[in-house]
């Protein structure tokens, strides 16, 4: 096995539909310091309606292009 072989780089691709938790935890009767110290996360990223895996792949191997200069 040749050791040599390693990861160089990843593309990523993050969706731009945002929710938030602030706004559902109070229309469920909770407070911002609830989602900080129990969720974690104040906004979620969504993916769009017309949106599916493959865009989110085509899209992260694009990122991966403008990064690396030898993809083609």
């Amino acid at each position: 096995m040749d050791k040599n072989i390693r990861i160089k780089d990843v593309g990523i691709y993050l969706p731009t539909k945002k929710i938030t938790n602030i706004d559902t935890a109070k229309k469920y009767g909770y407070d911002e310091k609830f989602i900080e110290n129990k969720i974690g996360f104040k906004t979620l990223l969504r993916k769009d309606d017309k949106e599916n895996l493959i865009d989110f792949c085509m899209r992260a191997y694009e990122n991966l292009k403008r990064k690396d200069k030898y993809i083609k």
